[in-house]
């Protein structure tokens, strides 16, 4: 059952699991006498609490000499990625989906308007003299950033909406595999698809 909610949420599976751990280890943890592994986690929530980002976190586990597997960084980089897409979601005012559409709206023709502008500097520095094209590469510059940032914006908004049906599609899922087991019981009439409603999770 794990397994198949993992692989429904994209997170890795072990495949060929090794054997639990020994009782004198599960009995060591229980009792809270320190060993490697509850070291290694509360390294690790010292490091999520006390971290910006992913590279950050990267870094301080790299500082206390915890070895990064290329699985950890992987899960550790789609952590990264909800985290930024919440944390943008919050500061935009995002909660359901016509905010998230509008937002995406707003941004794609602002990013089109500089990009045509962009353009229109590239034209003008063809014909600049010297002393102009300093100025005009400096301000395209700066479009150019503006460019950037917006596609960045872009990119959450792709993430969070793909995200978001991906969960509703498992929650509607789990919703019909427990409508079905119910025994003989009268069973509800409609089920809400929260899509509908627009909201965003």
């Amino acid at each position: 059952m794990s397994d198949r909610l993992c692989r429904e949420y994209g997170l890795s599976v072990i495949e060929n699991p090794k054997k639990a751990s020994s009782r004198p280890l599960y009995l060591d943890e229980k009792s809270g006498k320190l060993t490697r592994y509850n070291v290694y986690r509360e390294d690790l929530r010292e490091a999520i609490n006390g971290s910006r980002d992913l590279r950050h976190m990267m870094k301080y586990l790299a500082d206390k000499g915890k070895p990064t597997s290329p699985l950890m960084k992987e899960e550790l980089r789609k952590l990264g990625e909800i985290t930024a897409q919440a944390r943008y979601m919050s500061k935009q005012g995002i909660s359901i989906l016509s905010d998230l559409h509008t937002d995406r709206e707003k941004n794609q023709n602002e990013m089109n308007k500089l990009i045509d502008y962009r353009q229109h500097l590239r034209n003008k520095v063809c014909r600049a003299t010297p002393a102009e094209k300093e100025t005009l590469r400096a301000k395209k510059q700066g479009v150019t950033e503006q460019i950037t940032e917006l596609r960045k914006r872009l990119k959450y908004a792709d993430g969070i909406e793909k995200r978001s049906a991906h969960i509703d599609g498992c929650l509607n899922q789990i919703h019909d595999t427990i409508e079905n087991q119910r025994p003989n019981r009268q069973k509800e009439p409609v089920r809400t698809d929260r899509r509908r409603e627009g909201f965003l999770r």
